[in-house]
């Protein structure tokens, strides 16, 4: 529960194909057990549930753990169908239905069970995120850490999420929004790739830019920011479509302050006006 708020920027900004919920088999699921099952269904990632210490576990303990988890899986919010996974063929059955099944499988780590069916469904997972596909789209930088690298100058560790670009003396690019709601304009002079150096930077990558900014500049960097090839705009409002899965005894009305995850944002917004769409 300490960690709840780096979780939720974890499951947000890490684009997760897939998650994997452990469960100790002798007692019953924890309420952050249904904290993380919320927050995988709010983020639409399909979800593994693994079973830990079966061994020597007694059958009544099994069971009650087994039927409230399953009473968690299939309440109306998370509404994912538990599919015991107990052959290699149970496998090929739920694999392209993980959007609407949650496969359960029982392992010990004393005995081995269950551990090369796990093995074997997580081999077998498709890719589901596609980020190939968004190369021809403009270019998106996902600012994530910010470094001072002495004789490099400011440098961004981040993700790129859409497009492609060419680092040189020539790559000017706008880094932003500061405080003002103003983009920084500046050049990318090199980039890195898991330590190693390349001149050339497409979606789905993982990456550090290094800027030719001045010292004032450099103070203004900070995390959730975007680097972008095309003079942008900000904005300090925004629609959103909510959907409340669990309250927490607060109630929410007009200017009802909160935590804004989107992305790798992470920023408290206040609601101006709230119009209730559906009560379901």
């Amino acid at each position: 529960e300490k960690y709840l708020k780096t979780t939720i920027h974890g499951v947000s900004s890490g684009m997760a194909d897939y998650s994997m919920i452990l469960v100790n088999s002798r007692h019953p699921p924890t309420h952050m057990t249904q904290h993380h099952l919320n927050l995988c269904c709010s983020f639409g990632i399909p979800t593994i549930i693994v079973f830990t210490k079966t061994d020597g576990c007694p059958e009544h303990a099994m069971k009650t753990s087994k039927d409230e988890l399953f009473k968690l899986l299939r309440a109306p919010d998370v509404g994912r169908r538990p599919f015991a996974i107990r052959k290699e063929a149970d496998i090929a059955t739920c694999i392209g239905k993980l959007n609407s099944l949650a496969p359960v499988i029982d392992t010990s780590c004393v005995t081995g069970d269950g551990l090369n069916l796990l093995r074997k469904l997580l081999f077998s997972l498709p890719k589901r995120r596609r980020h190939e596909k968004k190369v021809n789209r403009a270019f998106e930088f996902l600012v994530e850490d910010i470094f001072n690298v002495p004789g490099v100058g400011a440098v961004v560790s981040g993700f790129v999420n859409a497009g492609e670009l060419t680092v040189g003396s020539h790559c000017n690019v706008y880094v932003g929004p500061t405080d003002d709601g103003s983009f920084i304009k500046t050049v990318a002079k090199s980039a890195h790739i898991a330590r190693i150096n390349t001149a050339h930077v497409t979606s789905g990558q993982s990456a550090c830019l290094a800027f030719a900014l001045k010292k004032e500049d450099r103070l203004k960097l900070r995390r959730g920011m975007v680097v972008l090839k095309e003079s942008p705009s900000s904005t300090r409002h925004f629609d959103a479509e909510i959907c409340v899965l669990k309250g927490e005894g607060t109630t929410i009305r007009q200017s009802y302050q909160a935590y804004v995850h989107i992305l790798n944002v992470r920023q408290s917004a206040f609601a101006r006006n709230i119009e209730i769409v559906n009560t379901n």
